[in-house]
């Protein structure tokens, strides 16, 4: 991790990371909902919180990834490999990483 990174700019790269493995990302007020993802048709749609702060966000967006990457990696073994379905997303980008 670049040291000099704030939150926001983690937050950013982190979600530029999960744009490109595929998630449409919706930041919205979720009221009592939980942020998360869910797939609709061919789309996985990651949705935020955003009445939460960018640190509140990035920890809820590292969990989703997380539990995606869980579910894709049971999925794959259940079914054979499906070759790239997590896209390296459970593991931290390396601008994430704590020095």
């Amino acid at each position: 991790m670049i040291q000099d990174d704030n939150v926001v700019i983690r937050l950013k790269k982190r979600l530029a990371h999960a744009r490109k493995a595929g998630f449409k990302v919706r930041i919205e007020v979720l009221d009592d909902e939980q942020p998360g993802w869910c797939q609709v048709g061919s789309s996985r749609i990651l949705f935020l919180n955003i009445a939460q702060t960018a640190a509140e966000q990035l920890a809820q967006l590292e969990e989703t990834l997380q539990d995606f990457a869980e579910l894709a990696k049971l999925s794959s073994a259940n079914r054979g490999s499906v070759g790239g379905v997590t896209g390296g997303l459970a593991e931290k980008a390396p601008s994430d990483q704590a020095a």
